[in-house]
């Protein structure tokens, strides 16, 4: 790109005319360009530079360059501009001989000789030509200043310190190309990829696996992230870098960010409760918008499965537009996807209609402004509209007959943000930004079949409106290089109103809120820098940053960070962090509308009935809501890992990160399988009550959402005395905080390219290995292990890929690996084979010809699970609560149903 802060005086562009005219004309000039890349030098050794890589044979002379030294020049550049550039501090002209050979120098080229009476004809035109180059270089220098200016809005994730990359931090970052080639077509399909990504927090996760004791995590049929499966609300979805925060506690859906809007994702596998607020407790994923495009590009793709009738058609319209002290962005996206049947599938049992996939439409449209106002005072702004509708079956047996529910769900979302930046002083600056959320879900659940009951309907809404103001840049001038910080606070408003009803009440909302306020503090400190030549330490750099939060309903807390980054040379980095992560409740944990209550014969799990000889225990089992007053979250994050790109190895880049989570007061049901208390009364007796009295059963029916009573033991489900002399044990695992979750592992990633004369061979690896992952409810209660389980992490998961790139094509192969497993809620426990698959994504360019109207234009193909592996078999439980609660035959969580599955698409841009 250019170089900035420098200008071609009048008086150089002058002297360099005659070498202008005789380098070229200013067409061929212009058109015949070349890739330079000059440093910052002495002026003699740049002149050699710039004759190797011009091609040009050079001469100059000693004395007049001697002492001299240039700024350098880096992007692609008629030979005479590139030239003028790296002269432009000295002054110093240049022409050519009748043979082209440049000469540089005033013994060449006198100031005299270039008088108006002295001057050659054609060296006149050349003149007036080289001014306007110059002109043109100069408007040049002053967009990319303006363009600087503006890409500093953004602030670089893991810090909220402007023009610093906190390279203590883990961060993996994903272009768009990388996201393309991965055959996603939409971004919460890229995000499942990710191998530290845990996919609970779609909708067959929720549908299928044991949601009853779950908060619910996502909109009906959307996409959310949780990095590491901490839950709900444990990782914080940022859109350039502003919080997309859900003030009901669902995870941001994900899939309606329009694909063609992003640059790319920036992952930070953290704690960051310092830098972002409660939310960043496993993670931070940051969606970078494109900015500063030209002109208009159109894609659209449809896909289908190659078994059943699951197919996707979408469609993206991206447009924008720059004009030196601002440019636009506006992008539209529409997507139409059809349901996948269970009786497509023959590893599912489940009773049909159900869909495994719901029918779903989609519309998002996305708007972005950025304006310099002056050289120091900059906004920009941002409006993400999106609306979706789903339609799920689900079909099962309720008291022998069968049932058919039919949800069917509408959200619309509107997110604004903006940003107001000014510069104080040079490396001072001050930003206001805002944003605000509304959201509106409705999910009407009709029973089709089996019931008189008609269904109920749930709607929510709700806002959130936060305001930050912070000043940030650089104090001081260390040896290492700026010591930088940052500085601010702000407020945080949510608003949530929710309503459960039978579809014949009318509408009562309940309303909650909260407010909260927060101010924070960071700094970046480089103790030792490259300059200074220290034998071992290459670069040795600070980092830390504290976050105070006092919330209106759960008191005050204060959260640190700290990084350290050892770079014994210029190939190897060694970092390492420490941080503290604080979260109160959601609004919709803390106001859950009741548990649910579900009653089984023991003799119905298969099993010895430890509580009765003859086998005849009834258990209520009593799940979903939350019991007593609930604490905030408290976690601890530990990391260390090393960056490696050795110099003798072009090409290699390789990371590795340890992670370790202690999480305290975790907010989850106290059995993570509900079963186990079951089989072990001894370890679990805090849950059970053996011995029922009226009082316990009327606790916990009162204020029940639903209650399943499959084989009708009980004459009427709302009276509790009717359950008096039925139930025999109460189980309690209504979820609360837990004295103790931990979890730890390791992230690699390694990518290699080679260049060959046909183009670029491209190997890489991501993986994430996961060592241990359980829970405590209480300090005197077993350890439960939920590590390699259904519905959780398993011990690896991770690919592997090749590639090969050219000017015009791209392609890639990808092995995608979930290892094997147990189902700890089958009786006996039962295995879980590894599930391995491939994936192929091809893009082609049909022309580079810019008279041809096939000029940009991409074909694309991807085939998922080339070759049609199913999903690893998982049964299903009679009781709700663990594992699956339906047949639908696999996990959710740990793979999918959808099988082979063929997308064609095609972009034209304009």
């Amino acid at each position: 790109m250019t170089k900035t802060g420098r200008r071609i005086s009048l008086k150089s562009a002058m002297l360099a005319g005659a070498g202008l005219a005789m380098l070229a004309s200013a067409a061929q000039a212009q058109s015949n360009t070349i890739e330079f890349d000059i440093d910052a030098q002495e002026l003699g050794a740049a002149l050699t530079e710039f004759g190797i890589q011009s091609g040009q044979e050079i001469y100059f002379v000693e004395a007049d360059i001697r002492g001299e030294t240039t700024s350098g020049v880096e992007g692609s550049y008629a030979p005479a501009t590139a030239l003028n550039l790296i002269l432009a501090d000295s002054d110093i002209p240049f022409t050519t001989d009748e043979n082209g050979t440049v000469l540089v120098g005033n013994e060449y080229v006198p100031v005299a000789s270039l008088g108006e009476e002295m001057t050659p004809a054609p060296f006149r035109v050349a003149l007036l030509d080289q001014e306007e180059t110059v002109r043109e270089v100069e408007q040049e220098q002053n967009d990319d200043e303006a363009a600087e200016r503006r890409e500093d809005v953004i602030v670089v994730t893991g810090t909220n310190i402007r023009g610093v990359r906190n390279d203590t931090a883990p961060i993996v970052t994903y272009n768009i190309d990388e996201i393309e080639l991965s055959g996603a077509t939409t971004l919460d399909r890229f995000l499942e990829t990710l191998p530290q990504n845990l996919n609970s927090q779609t909708g067959p996760a929720a549908e299928f696996l044991d949601s009853a004791s779950r908060t619910r995590a996502t909109p009906d049929g959307g996409s959310g992230v949780d990095l590491r499966g901490l839950g709900v609300g444990t990782t914080l979805v940022l859109l350039n870098g502003q919080r997309l925060t859900n003030p009901s506690g669902e995870s941001p859906d994900t899939s309606l960010i329009p694909l063609g809007a992003i640059e790319r994702v920036e992952v930070l596998t953290d704690g960051a409760s310092s830098i972002y607020g409660s939310d960043a407790i496993a993670g931070v994923v940051n969606i970078v918008l494109k900015r500063d495009i030209e002109g208009v590009e159109l894609t659209t793709s449809y896909g289908s499965v190659t078994d059943g009738s699951h197919d996707r058609f979408q469609a993206n319209v991206s447009g924008g537009t720059s004009w030196g002290s601002g440019s636009g962005l506006v992008s539209y996206s529409y997507s139409d996807q059809s349901a996948l049947f269970a009786e497509d599938r023959d590893f599912t049992s489940i009773l049909t209609p159900t869909s495994l996939i719901p029918n779903d439409q989609r519309n998002s449209v996305l708007g972005v402004i950025e304006q310099d106002l002056t050289s120091k005072l900059s906004i920009t702004g941002s409006a993400l509209y999106s609306n979706r509708s789903s339609d799920r079956f689900i079909a099962f047996l309720q008291r022998g007959n069968p049932l058919v529910r039919d949800t069917q769900s509408e959200q619309e979302q509107l997110f604004l943000a903006s940003n107001i930046s000014y510069e104080i002083a040079e490396n001072l600056t001050f930003d206001l930004s805002a944003n605000y959320l509304t959201y509106d879900s409705d999910a009407a659940t009709i029973n089709r079949e089996g019931t008189s009951s008609p269904g109920f309907d749930r709607e929510e809404e709700g806002t959130n409106y936060e305001i930050t103001g912070k000043i940030s840049g650089s104090l001081i001038q260390l040896p290492g290089g700026d010591l930088s910080f940052s500085v601010g606070g702000g407020y945080n408003s949510q608003v949530y109103d929710v309503s459960q009803n039978g579809l014949d009440d009318p509408t009562n909302f309940d309303r909650f809120d909260r407010e909260s306020m927060f101010a924070f503090a960071e700094v970046y400190v480089p103790i030792i820098g490259p300059d200074q030549s220290i034998p071992g330490v290459e670069r040795l750099e600070f980092s830390g940053a504290v976050r105070h939060t006092e919330y209106d309903d759960f008191g005050s807390r204060a959260v640190p960070r700290i990084g350290l980054l050892w770079a014994p040379s210029e190939d190897l980095s060694l970092r390492a962090t420490y941080s503290q992560s604080f979260r109160a409740p959601t609004l919709r944990e803390i106001t859950d509308t009741g548990p649910a209550v579900l009653i089984n014969r023991f003799a119905d799990f298969g099993a010895q009935d430890p509580f009765s000889p003859d086998g005849s225990s009834v258990i209520l089992l009593s799940t979903g809501s939350t019991k007593g007053e609930l604490t905030p979250e408290l976690s601890d994050s530990y990391t260390f890992g090393f960056d490696y790109e050795p110099a003798y190895i072009d090409g290699l880049r390789l990371s590795a990160t340890y992670f370790k989570i202690d999480y305290v007061d975790r907010l989850g049901a106290p059995a993570a399988n509900v079963l186990a208390p079951l089989f072990d009364p001894e370890g679990f007796s805090f849950l059970l009550n053996t011995s029922p009295t009226l009082e316990g059963i009327s606790d916990a029916v009162s204020d029940a959402r639903f209650i399943s009573d499959r084989e009708g033991l009980i004459s009427d489900v709302n009276d509790p005395s009717t359950y008096l002399g039925v139930v025999t044990v109460l189980l309690d695992n209504r979820r609360d905080n837990l004295a103790e979750f931990q979890t730890d592992g390791v992230d690699v990633n390694v990518n290699y390219s080679l260049d060959y004369s046909f183009g670029t061979l491209n190997l890489g690896a991501s993986a994430s290995a996961t060592l241990n992952s359980f829970q405590r409810a209480t300090a005197d209660s077993i350890k439960e292990e939920l590590i390699d389980t259904v519905g959780n992490p398993v011990s690896l998961r991770g690919s592997l890929f090749v590639g090969v790139s050219t000017d015009k094509f791209n392609s890639r192969v990808t092995m995608n690996y979930v290892d094997d497993y147990s189902d700890p809620f089958q009786i006996p426990e039962q295995a879980v084979d590894n599930w391995t698959t491939f994936d192929f994504s091809a893009r082609y360019q049909l022309s580079e010809d810019p008279e041809s109207f096939l000029n940009e234009t991409v074909l694309s193909l991807t085939i998922n699970n080339i070759f049609d592996e199913d999903p690893p078999s998982v049964g299903s439980n009679d009781v709700s609560g663990g594992g699956l609660v339906r047949p639908v035959g696999y996990d959710p969580v740990n793979a999918n149903p959808i099988g082979r599955f063929v997308t064609v698409s095609i972009s034209k841009r304009f």
